[in-house]
């Protein structure tokens, strides 16, 4: 009953949230004191359930998973990377597994994959930037190349290389294929109550991963622009690129179907 977990997030001195991991037998008590220790902490605390990813890292994982699938469909680094600043990331999805670092990246999809199946099989694309140690910011190449101080010097044209040649992609489209399995992964952990409110979904979101604050957060983002255009775009995606990854979630489904949005949970 006295004990949880918590979850800093990378780099600490700057990322302001942290999740408060909870399971069945967990006191108020130990939840209230941990709340307060991290507002003490000047950091945010959310409250998250158990399970693969928790909140935070579960929702960046289809991100950066279908960022890898649209590599290996001949979108460049630089197109990909483009598309996420324009929709307002804070860094594109080939940048920040620099950061993140390919291997750990790696070893965390394996996880995803393991706890939640099909639609978290990745593109298999890591295994070989692994291999010639293109690892990203930390051993002075992976997607982008960096100088001693860790200052970007340019796309790393050994990875351009291993990639297929370049197709052209609307930039609408690159943007709903990174952003819509993020949406749909939200619909999971809300019915699964690994967060109980789309509030918390966004404040962790935005808190978490940077996810634009004009946007009002991932949940209300897709009630502005109309869940049933999102459930319709995602099946369209199940059609003609995957059915795993695309299907719309059947919590989706369900608000779509009864005419709410997440904000009126």
């Amino acid at each position: 009953s006295r004990f949880a977990g918590l979850h800093f997030f990378n780099p600490v001195n700057k990322m302001p949230l942290v999740e408060i991991i909870k399971h069945d037998e967990i006191s108020e008590e130990t939840i209230n004191d941990l709340h307060q220790w991290v507002i003490k902490s000047k950091k945010t605390p959310v409250v998250v359930g158990d399970g693969p990813g928790f909140l935070v890292n579960r929702i960046l994982m289809p991100y950066l998973n279908e960022a890898g699938h649209l590599l290996m469909e001949g979108v460049s680094i630089k197109e990909l990377d483009n598309a996420a600043l324009k929709f307002g990331m804070p860094m594109g999805p080939c940048r920040l597994l620099d950061e993140i670092g390919i291997d750990v990246a790696d070893k965390v999809a394996a996880i995803m994959y393991n706890g939640l199946g099909e639609r978290a099989k990745d593109s298999g694309q890591a295994k070989e930037m692994i291999e010639k140690n293109f690892l990203g910011k930390k051993s002075g190449k992976g997607f982008y190349c960096y100088d001693e101080r860790g200052k970007s010097t340019g796309v790393n044209s050994e990875v351009e290389d291993m990639l297929p040649d370049s197709k052209s992609m609307e930039l609408n489209e690159i943007q709903m294929r990174l952003i819509l399995p993020m949406v749909n992964e939200a619909c999971y952990i809300l019915d699964e109550k690994i967060v109980n409110s789309a509030e918390e979904v966004d404040l962790g979101l935005i808190f978490g991963i940077g996810f634009p604050p004009f946007r009002g957060g991932l949940c209300r983002y897709a009630d502005k622009e109309g869940l049933d255009r999102f459930q319709k775009a995602l099946e369209g995606f199940s059609n003609s690129v995957s059915k795993d990854r695309y299907t719309p979630a059947p919590f989706l489904n369900e608000l779509v179907k009864s005419k709410r949005k997440f904000y009126d949970m």
